[in-house]
């Protein structure tokens, strides 16, 4: 993960897509176990996020952080969590006129305002 990432949640991510903030590059789904990756479509990934989002309590049962250089931002999912076997990279890109203040205040994690 490099550089120093910041925790957010799937709801803070899906409402910066959602609201047209930031847009999905590139998603790689990593094996924990033999570290086969393989890629799937920004579609795929925001129908899956949306699926899991309507999990209800399991919703918030991933770990996801982040980090944000420039106008690139790159999300990580599961990498903390032994329960889940795949870590999850998300390459997206901070659209025009977005400022990183108005993006990191939609990621930030309520109990860490």
């Amino acid at each position: 993960m490099g550089m120093s990432t910041k925790h957010t949640t799937a709801s803070n991510l899906q409402k910066a897509i959602n609201n047209n903030l930031i847009t999905v590059k590139s998603v790689k789904v990593e094996s924990k176990d033999d570290h086969e990756t393989k890629t799937i479509t920004s579609n795929q990934f925001n129908n899956d996020l949306d699926f899991y989002m309507e999990s209800g309590i399991f919703a918030d049962s991933l770990d996801f952080s982040y980090t944000l250089f420039d106008a690139e931002l790159t999300i990580y999912i599961g990498n903390l969590s032994c329960y889940c076997d795949k870590c999850i990279t998300v390459e997206l890109i901070v659209n025009d006129n977005v400022s990183k203040n108005d993006l990191e205040n939609i990621l930030k994690r309520a109990d860490e305002m």
